[in-house]
């Protein structure tokens, strides 16, 4: 069963990079494989949600809003 966008987003924080909000969800084992999952263009992390829990099994998941996008800041000119 998938994740609604409202859970996707509870599973997830908001950091802060060069004094932007940025939406970061990781999950999986700590001592696991690292994979980074990046979206395309204009799509958000959610783009991973079907094939987060396969995923997250064997490699620690990273995965991000590019800035301007999905639950990230959205700043003007950027």
């Amino acid at each position: 069963m998938l994740p609604s966008l409202n859970d996707w987003r509870a599973a997830g924080e908001i950091i802060s990079f060069k004094g932007h909000r940025v939406f970061v969800r990781v999950d999986g084992p700590a001592d696991a494989p690292p994979l980074l999952l990046i979206h395309g263009f204009p799509t958000a992390s959610w783009d991973w949600c079907k094939l987060w829990r396969e995923l997250a099994q064997h490699h620690r998941l990273v995965a991000f809003d590019l800035l301007g996008l999905g639950f990230s800041a959205k700043p003007r000119g950027a």
